[in-house]
């Protein structure tokens, strides 16, 4: 998309919530397609979702909808307090496994936990989390929710081990405070 029709997009997108703004901006927009903001229309987009990406994702959100019942249940019954307090450890097998690798680095900022781990055998207080939507009959994941290891960082509030072993904060705000 050229440059001043992404600006044209943009601001038509920002009018209803920054008015006053977006009607300044446009004022200054070269060859814009209306004589105000509000004139201009609601711009038309026809993405095309990528298939793949969107079962991905389909599979990444009914398996964080399984364990949000289960990081409620560890709330409700008093084990965590906050969801970045808490491990999450799952257990799968075959593709489901396989799909859970590959996203694992994903998994605590989708779930809002600070840590996900995949484990190979199941913890005795695993529950069996119904997955059968994203993942089909008869595949079996659970999920086990546990105290997070380490300390609370003061910046992001998630639980690291790091802080407190050469630095104040964990290891993805130290990165943060560098840059």
């Amino acid at each position: 998309m050229r440059k001043a029709a992404f600006r044209s997009v943009l601001l038509r997108l920002l009018a209803p919530v920054m008015s006053f703004t977006a009607e300044e901006a446009w004022q200054t927009l070269p060859g814009k397609p209306a004589e105000s903001v509000f004139l201009g229309g609601f711009p038309v987009v026809s993405a095309k979702l990528d298939p793949a990406l969107a079962e991905r994702y389909a599979k990444l959100f009914a398996v964080r909808g399984a364990v949000q019942g289960v990081l409620e249940a560890a709330r409700r019954d008093k084990r965590i307090g906050s969801s970045l307090e808490a491990r999450v450890v799952l257990t799968a097998e075959g593709a489901a496994r396989d799909f859970l690798q590959a996203n694992l680095a994903e998994l605590p900022g989708l779930f809002i936990t600070s840590q996900v781990e995949l484990a190979d055998v199941k913890g005795d207080a695993a529950q069996t989390l119904d997955v059968a939507q994203a993942f089909g009959e008869g595949v079996r994941v659970t999920a086990e929710v546990l105290p997070a290891h380490g300390e609370k960082c003061p910046r992001c509030w998630t639980y690291s081990e790091a802080v407190g072993q050469g630095g104040d904060v964990c290891l993805k705000c130290r990165e943060a405070l560098a840059a």
